[in-house]
């Protein structure tokens, strides 16, 4: 299980994180829920280790993973940020970068690491785009090769920022059926959603933080009935019940 005990974090002179405690266990996914600004990408990004912990720990089972080399911190947790630069790469060449932290020197890649990557770009959709740049790709196709890389890192915990930007309705929809297959993998999969119907359709736990804070953690129907996302979206949460489960929305509140 991932833990995350009394966490200040941010940046140099701005302390954004203050004393969030959130759980994210394995086979799980957990939605990190909230207003821009509030402090989720800094969250994932003081997790896996980009951003420097201030006070509190971050443990994944019995290992301190603010303890660890940034190499084998590598190894354990896999981050995609929600903007990214568009490098000038082939598509094959972005997913072999999540390979990096299995490489010896010299950093030559192996069997291993090209079936991984080429597993990965099939998971994706992007196969058949392994030669191509990226500057070359639609957002979505793009989007893709860097949840490739993602996979290709196979890590036990998997965070992601945004995932779903630059996908399209139906590429959102598959990368949710994608996240849950690699949760009933066995990974501990956090991401940081703002599409509500979303999150609380996919996640397992849903995390919702204003401020720097982590308001409340629980399972969607915990927080749904709480009422919190009312008062912190500042909108009306509702949903109807559909052959496939709930389906949420949000509607402003009446003047």
């Amino acid at each position: 299980m991932l833990e995350v005990t009394g966490l200040y974090g941010g940046y140099p002179g701005k302390i954004v994180l203050r004393d969030v405690y959130l759980t994210a266990r394995a086979g799980e996914i957990t939605a990190l829920m909230g207003p821009n600004g509030c402090g989720k990408s800094t969250l994932l990004k003081t997790i896996c280790g980009i951003l420097p912990v201030k006070a509190g720990r971050v443990t994944l089972g019995n290992t301190d993973l603010t303890a660890l080399p940034r190499r084998e911190l590598s190894q354990r947790a896999a981050y995609l940020a929600q903007s990214r630069e568009t490098p000038e790469l082939t598509v094959e060449r972005l997913v072999l970068h999540g390979r990096f932290p299995y490489l010896g020197y010299p950093r030559r890649y192996r069997r291993e690491d090209l079936e991984a990557a080429r597993r990965a770009m099939g998971e994706m959709g992007v196969l058949g785009l392994a030669a191509t740049p990226l500057g070359q790709l639609s957002g979505g196709q793009r989007q893709n090769a860097y949840i490739a890389m993602v996979l290709a890192q196979d890590t036990d915990l998997v965070l992601l920022d945004e995932p779903t930007t630059y996908l399209d309705v139906s590429c959102q929809l598959q990368f949710l059926r994608l996240a849950r297959r690699l949760a009933d993998s066995g990974k501990h999969v956090l991401l940081a959603i703002h599409d509500l119907s979303h999150a609380l359709k996919v996640a397992d736990s849903a995390a919702l933080m204003r401020d720097g804070a982590l308001v409340l953690q629980g399972t969607p129907e915990e927080v749904f009935a709480s009422g919190v996302l009312e008062d912190v979206f500042n909108v009306r949460v509702m949903r109807v019940e559909t052959p496939g489960g709930w389906y949420y929305f949000a509607v402003e509140l009446e003047a």
